[in-house]
């Protein structure tokens, strides 16, 4: 939908508005080594009273597997636990887009089911949505959480 700059400026306009409101978390994925954009993750659907997050995301195609995106999701998920103390975080894709299906599994979140009919694809067809979900007990559990605990951080 961004045709233009000034398109592509009112929507960062609006995602600070609700990033300040607490409302949605956006974050962009950058290449370090060249400083260019590859795509976004986020918080989403946020219930600030369990508290629970949807992680969503998307990556343009030429920089796909290269591991950005398990790298953002997986860091996207210590945020939520570590310091938003998330007791739920979920993620939903649809069930024949089986790379985006691969992030959630690899990091270690749990298939809880598949909803059928749930979700419209782009053109429009009825398609299926997994979801994936961890709590707290599930984090504590992954070997990638437990070895940053013991591995030095690199600066």
């Amino acid at each position: 939908a961004h045709q233009e700059p000034e398109d592509s400026e009112a929507y960062a306009r609006r995602a600070n508005i609700r990033w300040a409101a607490r409302e949605d978390l956006a974050l962009s994925i950058w290449r370090q080594t060249s400083g260019e954009f590859l795509g976004a993750s986020g918080l989403h659907r946020i219930d600030w009273n369990i508290p629970s997050f949807e992680i969503g995301y998307w990556l343009r195609k030429s920089a796909a597997g290269s591991g950005y995106m398990t790298e953002a999701v997986k860091l996207t998920t210590q945020l939520a636990f570590d310091t938003l103390e998330a007791n739920r975080v979920f993620i939903r894709c649809a069930s024949e887009n089986q790379r985006s299906a691969a992030i959630p599994r690899r990091l270690g979140f749990v298939h809880e089911g598949t909803h059928r009919n749930s979700h419209q694809n782009a053109a429009g067809d009825l398609c299926d949505m997994m979801v994936f979900a961890m709590t707290p007990d599930d984090y504590e559990r992954v070997a990638w959480n437990r070895a940053s605990e013991t591995s030095p951080t690199s600066v």
